[in-house]
């Protein structure tokens, strides 16, 4: 099994509430997207729509992605929201005992592990 060192995010086919196969999105290729049946399908599928992309870039003497060879993230992100929506949220948190970030934290969490 090959290392592949651009990010990519995998989800689930569903039909009918049955996992059908797999999906994956490579944004560094313009947001590529690969389906398979299994998750090693999925797997060999990025790898060869990744060679394939670099070769095809290459030929056509355009610019290839550099690798992602990082996967860490500050923690830190700067967001900007409606200000009525910034109040209602700063006090759900304060009504759970918890700070905004937190609070926001939380709701990312269950919304990411429900999807």
């Amino acid at each position: 099994m090959k290392y592949i060192p651009y990010k990519y995010l995998v989800q689930p086919v569903i039909d009918d509430g049955k996992v059908e196969g797999y999906m994956a999105i490579i944004p560094a290729f313009k947001n590529s997207v690969v389906f398979g049946d299994t998750l090693e399908e999925l797997r060999e599928g990025i790898e060869f729509s990744i060679e394939t992309t670099i070769e095809n870039l290459k030929k056509k003497n355009l610019p290839v992605p550099e690798p992602e060879v990082s996967n860490e993230a500050s923690g830190k992100l700067m967001l900007r929201i409606d200000p009525g929506l910034h109040f209602h949220l700063t006090i759900e948190a304060e009504a759970n005992k918890m700070s905004l970030n937190k609070y926001i934290e939380k709701a990312l969490r269950e919304r990411n592990s429900a999807s």
